[in-house]
């Protein structure tokens, strides 16, 4: 991999850590100040973020943070199909 290929990916990893964060902590706002409720949006932003931080801890080998992010993303998966 050059090292223009390197800094596109390592880039494209932060962007998508970014994002995992923003729907997670979007989520969990909205959700505290009543404005969401514990429907399937809740949930989905739940999962997307929590599936984008599991990525970025995969790849960055930070192996506590990318069991609580599988975890947070295992019980969103879990309250979305009991929403069904």
């Amino acid at each position: 991999m050059t090292e223009l290929e390197t800094a596109r990916s390592s880039s494209a990893v932060e962007a998508l850590g970014w994002t995992g964060m923003l729907a997670v902590t979007a989520a969990f706002g909205l959700n505290a100040a009543h404005v969401l409720g514990d429907g399937w949006f809740y949930q989905t932003l739940n999962a997307v973020g929590a599936l984008a931080l599991f990525v970025v801890c995969v790849r960055k080998r930070d192996w506590p943070t990318m069991t609580l992010e599988l975890i947070w993303f295992a019980v969103s998966a879990w309250r979305l199909s009991q929403a069904s």
